[in-house]
């Protein structure tokens, strides 16, 4: 998994300036630009055209959002994010995707959300099919199966907390991870309660491929708070952030998809589309579950819905960039270089040497 370098960003209002930093590339000379920048043929003017007038229509899409209810939200940030991923596809691939429907239907429809299943249902020229491979370059569409959508908010980190509150016997498949850095080794650790939302609980991550491949046999911290994980010395890193820079590991649909993992902005796609079919064309389940839910499910929804609405355009802005852009409050032009023990016992050993050596 490629990593991508950070950009931080001082911003105190992060929706609007990573608006402004995407309205960059809706401009004609600045599109000229990027497609020069990265190798590709002079951009004709239809292609300037699709870029500008997705990037300026996504924007009013989800301003729109950000005003409306959960009435009407789920279609206006979905048609929003498909504007922003038809602006990327041509700035990235340098042509004009071909798409002839969402590539996506749902079934199973109920009075519960998470149990309505999202079908894949055109590997070539759907919008799922077409756009996944600009979100994850690595996913092989064709495990993409039936997911149901409390399954697909169980990848979704900004969410998790409401995903486990109202879908309690749904296994999760990502874990928050921490890096901790000791003297001679540096170890990383999991919450062993996230462990146990797992689907074979400490087995699933005994047995994952990732976890075998790049740390030693896994150990307790006292009282069983936390699993510790060394790292073997051909550790290579496949973590993804969060909006608030923490890191996530991926734990693969074992159960359904093969190994399947499924990226967190693919997931969000599929939720979208699904709540705006409903919000759209099946307004008697969508209205009645808007006045009526009394599970708290209403809840993870809307805090989905807010969440879209902040991390989309940022998503696209990475892509785009090709960067992990950040924004932060942190002051800027301080570049911290406190003494650290080490530094601070090789400053000691330098004066110690220079005084014996003048004493001499």
């Amino acid at each position: 998994m490629l990593i991508m370098e950070k950009r931080e960003i001082y911003s105190e209002q992060p929706e609007l300036e990573q608006w402004n930093l995407l309205e960059i590339y809706s401009y004609p000379n600045n599109i000229r630009k990027y497609f020069k920048n990265n190798s590709m043929d002079e951009p004709s003017e239809e292609k300037i055209e699709y870029i500008t007038n997705s990037i300026l229509q996504a924007k009013e899409y989800f301003f729109l959002a950000k005003k409306a209810t959960l009435y009407t939200q789920p279609v206006l940030v979905y048609y929003g994010y498909i504007n922003l991923l038809s602006a990327t596809y041509v700035l990235k691939r340098g042509e004009i995707p071909t798409i002839e429907n969402h590539g996506m239907s749902i079934k199973n429809k109920g009075n519960n959300i998470g149990e309505i299943d999202v079908h894949m249902n055109n590997e070539k020229s759907g919008a799922l099919s077409i756009f996944a491979s600009l979100l994850d370059q690595n996913l092989d569409i064709k495990k993409m199966k039936d997911f149901k959508i409390r399954e697909l908010f169980s990848v979704i980190p900004e969410t998790l907390e409401y995903c486990i509150m109202s879908y309690s016997n749904n296994p999760i498949h990502i874990l928050p991870i921490e890096e901790i850095i000791h003297k001679k080794y540096t170890e990383d650790r999991l919450k062993n309660n996230y462990i146990m939302l797992l689907k074979d609980k400490i087995d699933t991550l005994r047995n994952d491929e990732y976890i075998k491949k790049n740390y030693l046999p896994i150990q307790y911290s006292e009282e069983y708070k936390y699993i510790l994980m060394r790292r073997k010395i051909t550790y290579s890193p496949e973590y993804f952030y969060c909006i608030n820079n923490q890191r996530y590991i991926s734990i693969p649909f074992n159960e359904k998809a093969n190994g399947l993992k499924i990226d967190n902005k693919i997931s969000i796609l599929m939720i979208l589309y699904a709540l705006s079919i409903l919000c759209r064309y099946n307004p008697s389940i969508w209205n009645k579950f808007i006045k009526l839910d009394s599970s708290g499910e209403k809840l993870l929804i809307q805090s989905f819905i807010n969440w879209s609405i902040r991390l989309i355009p940022n998503y696209i802005l990475n892509i785009i960039e090709n960067k992990n852009i950040i924004f932060s409050t942190k002051e800027q032009g301080i570049i911290n270089k406190k003494d650290n023990e080490n530094e601070l016992n090789d400053i000691i050993k330098r004066e110690v040497e220079k005084y014996l050596k003048e004493r001499r």
